[in-house]
Protein backbone atom coordinates (compact mmCIF):
# COMPACT_ATOMS: atom_id res chain seq x y z
CA UNK A 1 0.00 0.00 0.00
CA UNK A 2 1.85 3.52 -0.72
CA UNK A 3 1.77 6.45 1.36
CA UNK A 4 -0.99 8.21 -0.45
CA UNK A 5 -3.44 4.88 0.38
CA UNK A 6 -2.15 4.68 3.63
CA UNK A 7 -2.99 8.84 4.50
CA UNK A 8 -6.51 8.35 2.93
CA UNK A 9 -7.40 5.23 4.98
CA UNK A 10 -6.04 6.40 7.90
CA UNK A 11 -8.22 9.80 7.61
CA UNK A 12 -11.52 7.51 6.45
CA UNK A 13 -11.05 5.60 10.20
CA UNK A 14 -10.31 8.74 12.36
CA UNK A 15 -13.32 10.71 10.52
CA UNK A 16 -15.68 7.39 11.17
CA UNK A 17 -14.39 7.06 14.71
CA UNK A 18 -15.81 11.06 15.16
CA UNK A 19 -18.84 10.34 13.73
CA UNK A 20 -19.53 8.88 17.25
CA UNK A 21 -19.47 11.99 18.96
CA UNK A 22 -19.98 14.88 16.78
CA UNK A 23 -22.64 15.85 14.68
CA UNK A 24 -20.50 17.45 12.09
CA UNK A 25 -17.67 16.07 10.27
CA UNK A 26 -15.83 18.84 8.82
CA UNK A 27 -12.92 17.76 5.93
CA UNK A 28 -11.34 21.07 5.07
CA UNK A 29 -8.56 21.25 2.68
CA UNK A 30 -6.57 23.15 -0.39
CA UNK A 31 -7.02 21.46 -3.67
CA UNK A 32 -5.64 17.53 -4.55
CA UNK A 33 -5.66 16.89 -0.51
CA UNK A 34 -8.27 13.95 -0.75
CA UNK A 35 -11.53 15.10 0.41
CA UNK A 36 -13.18 13.60 -2.23
CA UNK A 37 -11.05 9.99 -1.65
CA UNK A 38 -12.29 9.80 1.90
CA UNK A 39 -16.03 11.09 1.00
CA UNK A 40 -16.36 7.90 -1.94
CA UNK A 41 -14.50 5.97 0.92
CA UNK A 42 -16.87 6.38 3.16
CA UNK A 43 -19.40 5.83 0.36
CA UNK A 44 -17.77 2.80 0.01
CA UNK A 45 -17.95 1.18 3.58
CA UNK A 46 -21.45 2.04 3.99
CA UNK A 47 -23.92 -0.73 4.95
CA UNK A 48 -27.03 0.63 3.72
CA UNK A 49 -27.76 3.92 1.23
CA UNK A 50 -30.98 5.57 1.28
CA UNK A 51 -32.65 8.49 -0.84
CA UNK A 52 -34.77 10.53 0.79
CA UNK A 53 -36.78 13.20 -1.58
CA UNK A 54 -37.00 16.86 -0.34
CA UNK A 55 -39.91 19.36 -1.54
CA UNK A 56 -38.53 22.05 -4.01
CA UNK A 57 -39.03 24.48 -0.93
CA UNK A 58 -36.46 22.66 1.43
CA UNK A 59 -34.15 22.18 -1.35
CA UNK A 60 -34.40 26.23 -2.02
CA UNK A 61 -34.02 26.34 2.02
CA UNK A 62 -31.23 24.30 2.25
CA UNK A 63 -29.00 25.79 -0.21
CA UNK A 64 -29.11 22.70 -1.86
CA UNK A 65 -28.56 21.78 -6.05
CA UNK A 66 -30.43 18.94 -6.09
CA UNK A 67 -33.84 17.73 -4.47
CA UNK A 68 -32.13 14.06 -3.23
CA UNK A 69 -30.11 13.61 -0.24
CA UNK A 70 -28.50 10.09 -0.27
CA UNK A 71 -28.31 9.05 3.24
CA UNK A 72 -25.34 6.56 4.16
CA UNK A 73 -25.59 3.98 7.50
CA UNK A 74 -21.86 3.58 8.49
CA UNK A 75 -21.33 1.38 11.28
CA UNK A 76 -18.68 2.19 13.29
CA UNK A 77 -17.78 -0.12 16.69
CA UNK A 78 -20.77 -2.00 15.97
CA UNK A 79 -23.11 1.12 16.08
CA UNK A 80 -24.56 2.69 13.04
CA UNK A 81 -24.95 6.41 12.22
CA UNK A 82 -26.44 7.72 9.41
CA UNK A 83 -24.90 9.83 7.58
CA UNK A 84 -24.89 12.62 4.96
CA UNK A 85 -21.89 12.72 2.44
CA UNK A 86 -21.39 16.03 1.11
CA UNK A 87 -19.20 18.17 -0.81
CA UNK A 88 -19.74 21.98 -0.26
CA UNK A 89 -19.66 22.74 -3.90
CA UNK A 90 -23.26 20.96 -3.68
CA UNK A 91 -24.73 23.63 -1.46
CA UNK A 92 -25.31 27.07 -0.21
CA UNK A 93 -22.79 27.19 2.50
CA UNK A 94 -24.78 30.73 3.92
CA UNK A 95 -27.98 28.62 4.61
CA UNK A 96 -26.04 25.63 6.49
CA UNK A 97 -28.17 26.45 9.51
CA UNK A 98 -31.69 25.06 7.96
CA UNK A 99 -30.12 21.87 6.82
CA UNK A 100 -28.60 21.50 10.23
CA UNK A 101 -31.42 21.75 11.89
CA UNK A 102 -33.20 19.43 9.41
CA UNK A 103 -30.60 16.45 10.05
CA UNK A 104 -30.23 16.71 13.36
CA UNK A 105 -34.23 16.62 13.90
CA UNK A 106 -33.87 13.48 12.01
CA UNK A 107 -30.58 12.36 13.78
CA UNK A 108 -28.55 12.24 10.43
CA UNK A 109 -24.72 13.25 10.79
CA UNK A 110 -23.07 15.58 8.30
CA UNK A 111 -19.64 14.79 6.68
CA UNK A 112 -18.80 18.24 4.61
CA UNK A 113 -16.33 19.11 2.20
CA UNK A 114 -14.71 22.29 1.68
CA UNK A 115 -11.61 24.79 0.95
CA UNK A 116 -13.20 27.17 3.70
CA UNK A 117 -10.75 27.75 6.99
CA UNK A 118 -12.09 25.63 9.49
CA UNK A 119 -12.48 28.88 11.63
CA UNK A 120 -14.37 30.82 9.36
CA UNK A 121 -16.44 27.11 8.95
CA UNK A 122 -17.10 27.06 12.42
CA UNK A 123 -18.16 30.86 13.11
CA UNK A 124 -20.60 30.40 9.98
CA UNK A 125 -22.40 27.69 11.61
CA UNK A 126 -21.90 28.26 15.07
CA UNK A 127 -22.13 24.68 15.94
CA UNK A 128 -20.54 23.04 18.87
CA UNK A 129 -20.37 19.76 18.19
CA UNK A 130 -17.84 19.94 14.88
CA UNK A 131 -14.89 18.12 14.54
CA UNK A 132 -12.39 19.08 11.94
CA UNK A 133 -9.53 17.53 10.06
CA UNK A 134 -7.45 19.63 8.15
CA UNK A 135 -6.10 17.65 4.71
CA UNK A 136 -2.39 18.52 3.54
CA UNK A 137 -1.55 17.23 0.23
CA UNK A 138 0.43 14.05 0.38
CA UNK A 139 3.09 12.87 -2.77
CA UNK A 140 2.99 9.35 -3.19
CA UNK A 141 6.96 8.28 -2.33
CA UNK A 142 6.75 5.37 -5.02
CA UNK A 143 6.38 7.78 -7.83
CA UNK A 144 9.98 9.09 -6.78
CA UNK A 145 11.00 5.91 -6.74
CA UNK A 146 9.35 4.73 -10.36
CA UNK A 147 10.73 8.05 -12.06
CA UNK A 148 14.52 7.18 -10.75
CA UNK A 149 13.97 3.74 -12.47
CA UNK A 150 12.58 5.49 -15.26
CA UNK A 151 15.27 8.11 -15.74
CA UNK A 152 18.10 5.49 -15.04
CA UNK A 153 16.34 2.88 -18.12
CA UNK A 154 16.56 6.22 -20.67
CA UNK A 155 20.01 6.61 -19.59
CA UNK A 156 20.88 3.00 -20.49
CA UNK A 157 18.60 3.61 -23.84
CA UNK A 158 20.59 6.53 -24.39
CA UNK A 159 24.33 4.70 -23.69
CA UNK A 160 23.15 1.91 -26.04
CA UNK A 161 21.83 4.44 -29.08
CA UNK A 162 25.03 5.72 -28.81
CA UNK A 163 27.21 2.22 -29.10
CA UNK A 164 24.83 1.88 -32.24
CA UNK A 165 25.58 4.58 -33.85
CA UNK A 166 29.19 4.39 -33.27
CA UNK A 167 29.22 0.79 -34.57
CA UNK A 168 27.16 1.94 -37.44
CA UNK A 169 29.25 4.52 -38.26
CA UNK A 170 32.28 2.11 -38.54
CA UNK A 171 30.62 -0.53 -40.80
Amino acid sequence: MNTVNKYLNNKTTQVKKSLLSSKVVLLSGGEATGKTSILNLLRDSSSNTRVEKLNVWKTKAFGLTSTRLSINTIIIDGIERDCLLLDDSRLDITKLHALMDYLRFKHIRLVLTTTLNPKEFKELIGHKQVKTFVLEHVEDDSKEDRVNVLMNMIAKIEIELKSLKSELANV
